[in-house]
């Protein structure tokens, strides 16, 4: 449109013409390229927004020796594992 103002006296030159609208199909692609990389933008913005770590989480802090075996307990689940002998007379 801006284009076409400026060149109303050359409009009846094909050549100019064809000029004019090869540079106006350049500009409206380039918008178009420029809209679609804005959005994408937005949408991997998004996504950083998602992926980024907010806030750390605690930890529970655990005894290390818990993860180790009782020997009373051992002998006592060794104990009760023992097959009982029934001797019955029959």
């Amino acid at each position: 449109m801006l284009l076409r103002r400026l060149a109303l006296k050359v409009w009846k030159n094909y050549i100019v013409w064809l000029f004019f609208q090869k540079l106006g199909k350049s500009i409206d692609n380039k918008n178009v390229d420029l809209v679609n990389q804005k959005a994408q933008l937005q949408a991997f913005k998004g996504y950083i927004n998602v992926v980024k770590v907010k806030k750390k989480r605690n930890v529970e802090r655990t005894d290390p020796n818990k993860k180790f075996i009782i020997v009373a307990d051992v002998i006592r689940i060794r104990k009760d594992m023992e097959p009982t002998i029934v001797v019955t007379n029959g």
